[in-house]
């Protein structure tokens, strides 16, 4: 749109937060002009001179320090330490501002909104003229620096959060005397803050994102993370994994027995090689929703997994019937919940074949497993073997060790055959993507995302 200069005209301009305001100006660019924090060589020099001018104002230094020089990490560090420094670590404003951090450190445009605050620190019923003056008056000097206080422009909610770097560094800064577990569980017991009723939907999506979202690069994060950043980092500190699990189990109690929790505690304990407690939390999951097919899928890689340890735990030389018979039970129950999954109803936006890969994954190791057994060892003992899987034949130093299992393994070829039929069809016709709800469930290893192919031809 092209402007008269000899005509006198009125520009309107409205400010509106963005969290990605480089893509909405390129969506539409002659109404809109993206505003970033970052300042031009010239700004810069203009800020470092306001800077010193508000040197004795600790209330306005930080903001014009973090633009003027980039949130710069020594300053941020020296910030924090001198903010920590005769902090009161017993008050309820301290504690809240544990939490913001928390919250802020690994949950992007996280924030708890002041009636959150005002119930946690005690304040009461407020008249409204006076409730947003009580809310600060009643903050220490150090939460009146860090917090950032924002209102949404279209519900009019008011609510705090503070900058994720300097969130970051404090609970770094925190971590000798107040580790991030001890954070997060005091968070989720924390009953006047989860059971607020105002704003609650939005805050407990905050918490449970907090415990389950995984980094995704594909999402525009820094990397892919197996678990969620906080249970990853919980994970690395003394007792970590104990802690870890006692914190999705605190959650799974809160959030009323979360199929979804109960997921991630399985997927944590099978990854550590913890498979009784991973079998009893699938299980616990699938009894929350037993047709979900992320969750029967989950219940398939913990006997995978299982079963993987069972077989690289036994000698290959000479193996008896009897020896690989709980292996080959173990299998068979990964194989049967994978082929639940594989079942189990979809939306149309999930072409899930995780399960797909891990019903030939176990098929083709635990073919290889029977191979190795004594009977079937031999020359001879591979034309047995084939008949035993293709035909009625049952040879007799099998027909008692593996009593339980003749008609499962005599039906592997078939079911085999179809899950790479299955495999083959998707890599050639579909690229179905998952929302980004089912990404956060999706259990299936980096290899079978990223190439599939060349897992194919393993």
């Amino acid at each position: 749109m092209k402007i008269n200069s000899s005509v006198l005209c009125f520009i309107l301009l409205v400010c509106k937060r963005c969290h990605n305001p480089e893509k909405m100006s390129r969506t539409m660019p002659s109404q809109t002009v993206a505003v970033t924090h970052k300042l031009s060589s010239q700004e810069k020099i203009l800020f470092k001179k306001k800077r010193q001018e508000l040197i004795f104002e600790p209330e306005s230094i930080l903001a014009f320090v973090l633009m003027s020089e980039e949130y710069q990490k020594s300053y941020i560090e020296d910030f924090v330490k001198n903010l920590l420094e005769d902090i009161d670590h017993s008050s309820l404003t301290t504690r809240l501002i544990r939490f913001v951090a928390l919250l802020n450190c690994y949950v992007a445009n996280s924030s708890i909104s002041v009636s959150h605050c005002e119930a946690s620190l005690g304040l009461g019923i407020q008249m409204d003229r006076f409730r947003y003056h009580t809310f600060v008056n009643s903050l220490s000097e150090q939460a009146k620096l860090v917090f950032i206080h924002l209102r949404e422009s279209t519900t009019q909610i008011s609510s705090i959060r503070i900058h994720p770097l300097v969130a970051k560094e404090i609970l770094k800064q925190l971590s000798a005397i107040q580790p991030q577990s001890c954070i997060a569980k005091a968070l989720l017991l924390d009953k006047v803050l989860m059971d607020h009723r105002f704003g609650r939907d939005e805050f407990l999506k905050f918490i449970r994102d907090l415990l389950i979202r995984r980094n995704k690069i594909s999402r525009g994060d820094p990397d892919d993370s197996s678990f969620s950043p906080l249970i990853e980092h919980v994970c690395t500190e003394k007792d970590g994994l104990q802690k870890a699990i006692k914190l999705l189990e605190v959650a799974y109690t809160y959030f009323g027995k979360n199929a979804f929790v109960a997921q991630q505690l399985a997927r944590l304990l099978y990854t550590n090689k913890l498979f009784i407690e991973a079998q009893h939390w699938a299980e616990e999951a699938k009894a929350q929703l037993p047709h979900d097919t992320f969750i029967l899928d989950t219940e398939g890689q913990v006997y995978k997994k299982w079963f993987y340890e069972q077989h690289d735990a036994l000698e290959k030389a000479e193996l008896r019937p009897e020896e690989v018979s709980e292996a080959i039970g173990t299998a068979l129950k990964g194989i049967a919940a994978f082929r639940a999954s594989e079942k189990a109803p979809k939306s149309e936006t999930v072409s899930l074949n995780s399960s797909y890969f891990g019903e030939v994954d176990v098929g083709c190791r635990l073919l290889q497993l029977i191979s190795s057994v004594n009977v079937f060892s031999t020359k001879e003992g591979k034309s047995e073997l084939m008949r035993y899987l293709l035909s009625d034949n049952i040879p007799d130093a099998v027909k008692k060790p593996w009593m339980k299992f003749h008609g499962q393994l005599k039906g592997m070829q078939k079911s085999i055959y179809i899950a790479l039929e299955c495999i083959s069809e998707d890599l050639s016709y579909y690229r179905t993507h998952i929302s980004e709800e089912e990404e956060e469930l999706d259990t299936r290893e980096p290899e079978q995302v990223s190439n599939p192919r060349k897992w194919l031809t393993r």
